[in-house]
């Protein structure tokens, strides 16, 4: 191992999240009062981004990536779920942002309740929070999320949102 591979390793150690530093982001995000939700958000995307670094899609076609969360995914899931349904845009988009760095197949059905109509839910009325959702859509992949990003190009009242599901599709591997 030479000397760069040797302090990449050491950085990814020094700022790869415990599962308790990712537990604590988990209980604001589910308990926390709204700016507590935005924080919790933000520092969960901020951490998928220092773990697994850009790339514009982690799932193909065919089938999403597996969840790499680094704790407890289904306390994740739930509090995502909870936080969706915030009073402020900036959660819900951030949220979803989140739901696509670290979901999967299981995340799909949560960010879908933003986009469309459901078993008692309405699409969010805020484009920002749908255009979130649409990009959450592409990175995790899969069939479920193709047919879903497929019905916002064509459906979607805003431009914004339809575009972003086209491009989608569009970064999306077989």
């Amino acid at each position: 191992m030479n000397m760069s591979e040797q302090e990449s390793n050491k950085e990814k150690e020094m700022t790869s999240p415990t599962p308790e530093e990712v537990s604590r982001l988990v209980v604001m995000l589910r308990d926390g009062i709204s700016t507590e939700r935005r924080s919790a958000s933000i520092a969960i995307g901020r951490l998928a981004l220092t773990t697994r670094g850009p790339s514009p899609s982690r799932g193909t076609i065919g089938s999403s990536q597996r969840s790499e969360f680094p704790g407890d995914y289904q306390s994740y899931l739930e509090a995502a779920m909870s936080a969706l349904q915030d009073a402020s845009p900036e959660v819900r988009r951030e949220v979803a942002y989140i739901l696509g760095e670290w979901g999967d197949e299981a995340a799909v059905d949560i960010v879908r309740r933003a986009v469309f109509p459901r078993e008692g839910y309405s699409p969010d009325p805020e484009t920002r929070v749908r255009t979130a959702a649409t990009r959450a859509l592409s990175r995790i992949g899969g069939r479920e999320a193709v047919s879903i990003l497929e019905k916002l190009a064509q459906d979607d009242p805003s431009e914004d949102v339809r575009f972003n599901a086209v491009s989608g599709l569009a970064s999306l591997t077989m």
